[in-house]
């Protein structure tokens, strides 16, 4: 699954190179970045054209004055979600909000919008943003028993915030999520207080004083994924599906030969 970088004004030659890049793999599928304010007969008909199946809402194009405080609809309006209904798409959503999946206005948009609109797949990434581990803790139980509902690791740093997705979502509606490129920067997240932080690279210093030389942070979020697989007893086709098959559910990908696409 493809889609733009998120912080650019004009979203269409992103969209446009991501459209010709999946082009070269069949397996490849692509997400539209949409803004709040476009036209959904618009959207529906550019996802067509380039030929992706789903969308790449971001706060970034919401009209809230505190884009960190935005609401779902202001950044994914219902508008745009029942064309998603009507075309069985998917949608990665980056939920915004102090307390993410612990905030009540975000457990409430996420279940309105999954069950008035069960031909759409919702996408939380990042743990459901639980980049502070107890927020995913807090707020998780509230979004049970929707069956459009996945949830990617993209970006996590932390053990706890997997294993929360694991144990209170499930490992069939659990997926990987590279968040490349971020994944190829040498830095570190973690909850701290209430909030969450991350330090980089050249920030990090040991008790000592003395600098820390931090890895890519995609291999910190595969630590953290396989120490939560083994404390919650994972299976290798539990791990296998993590990896790949749920998201050949998710996106309708089906008799495919995983090891011949790899060769």
């Amino acid at each position: 699954m493809h889609f733009p970088l998120a912080f650019v004004p004009d979203t269409k030659p992103g969209n446009e190179w991501v459209s010709r890049e999946i082009k070269k793999d069949p397996l490849a599928r692509g997400q539209l970045l949409v803004r709040a304010a476009d036209d959904p007969e618009w959207v529906r008909q550019e996802v067509k054209r380039l030929g992706f199946r789903g969308l790449k809402p971001f706060s970034t194009y919401s009209s809230a004055p505190d884009k960190m405080e935005a609401e779902i609809p202001d950044f994914l309006p219902e508008a745009i979600m029942k064309v998603a209904d009507q075309e069985g798409w998917s949608i990665t959503l980056h939920m915004m909000r102090f307390r993410c999946a612990a905030d009540p206005s975000n457990q409430y948009w996420i279940r309105r919008y999954c069950e008035k609109y069960p031909r759409m797949q919702l996408i939380l990434d990042h743990c459901a943003r639980g980049f502070n581990p107890y927020h995913a803790l807090e707020g998780l139980p509230k979004l049970t028993g929707l069956p459009n509902l996945w949830i990617d690791t993209s970006f996590i740093c932390s053990a706890l915030s997997v294993e929360a997705v694991l144990r209170i979502i499930g490992p069939e509606r659990m997926l990987y999520g590279s968040d490349f490129c971020l994944s190829h920067t040498r830095c570190v997240n973690f909850g701290a207080g209430d909030t969450f932080t991350g330090i980089e690279d050249e920030e990090a210093k040991g008790l000592d004083g003395k600098p820390i030389k931090l890895v890519l942070a995609g291999l910190e979020n595969l630590r953290a994924v396989k120490t939560a697989c083994r404390m919650a007893g994972l299976t290798d086709k539990q791990v296998e599906d993590y990896f790949w098959g749920n998201a050949a559910k998710l996106l309708g990908i089906f008799n495919t030969n995983l090891r011949s696409k790899i060769e």
